[in-house]
């Protein structure tokens, strides 16, 4: 399903749809004024910043970059915007044109020996048929990846539910899992922001809404051998193949 804008009038108690349903457009931000808002629209080819006017429904873009989608959209109380590009962080000032991007030096990005967990149990393991050296597996509701041959690990989720079943993407650069969000069962993708970097090499990783139906539990997804087909399970007893 493609994201769409909508809009409540709570005076009505009415709703109205803003966005297309081909063009996938997420995160609205209202403007300072409440004039219109802010918000992240495929219409160019990639997520950028777009601007809806609610006086005349233009959509307005704001930015024009290209190859990776602008991610992690923030509007400030006097409409400068920041946002995650690239794996960079970018701030665009009001009435500017280009964003800048912010100058960060992160000098020690280990954690320290008194936050590191012990643990010896796994509940599943997922090698990856690209990488011999690159395995999932699960602890305790969390998904983890890791390189067999330097045993480095990474914790890819880290929430207070559980997340399970997960099977590497078609390119073997992501992973897509059952997660438990809102009380239901969707299914989730994450990757590293940096392109074509495997999950236990990644420094950031990024989780997105993959399948997920309201009042509705989606699980168990399988790829086929050619990953062209994704096989689920709705409400733990239907199976469905997109």
């Amino acid at each position: 399903a493609v994201p769409t804008i909508w809009l409540f009038d709570a005076k009505t108690g009415k709703h109205r749809q803003l966005t297309e349903n081909k063009i996938a457009a997420q995160q609205p931000l209202w403007n300072s004024d409440n004039s219109g808002f802010y918000f992240l629209s495929e219409r160019s080819g990639s997520f950028n910043v777009w601007f809806y006017e609610l006086a005349t429904g233009k959509e307005i873009p704001i930015t024009t970059l290209v190859d990776h989608p602008v991610r992690h959209l923030s509007v400030s109380a006097n409409d400068d915007l920041a946002f995650s590009y690239n794996g960079e962080l970018y701030r665009l000032e009001k009435n500017q044109v280009e964003p800048q991007k912010l100058a960060i030096n992160i000098r020690n990005f280990a954690a320290a020996p008194s936050q590191f967990f012990y643990s010896n149990d796994a509940t599943r393991f997922m090698p990856s048929v690209f990488d011999a050296e690159e395995i999932l597996f699960s602890s305790y509701g969390d998904i983890y990846a890791m390189n067999t041959r330097n045993e480095k690990v990474k914790r890819l989720t880290h929430t207070a539910t559980e997340e399970k079943q997960m099977v590497f993407t078609p390119d073997g650069y992501g992973v897509l899992y059952s997660a438990m969000r809102n009380g239901h069962w969707g299914l989730y993708l994450a990757r590293s922001f940096s392109e074509e970097e495997m999950m236990s090499s990644s420094a950031m990783v990024e989780e997105q809404p993959f399948l997920v139906m309201p009042g509705h539990d989606i699980s168990q997804p399988v790829y086929s051998p050619d990953g062209r087909k994704l096989a689920f399970v709705i409400d733990g007893r239907a199976l469905h193949v997109i």
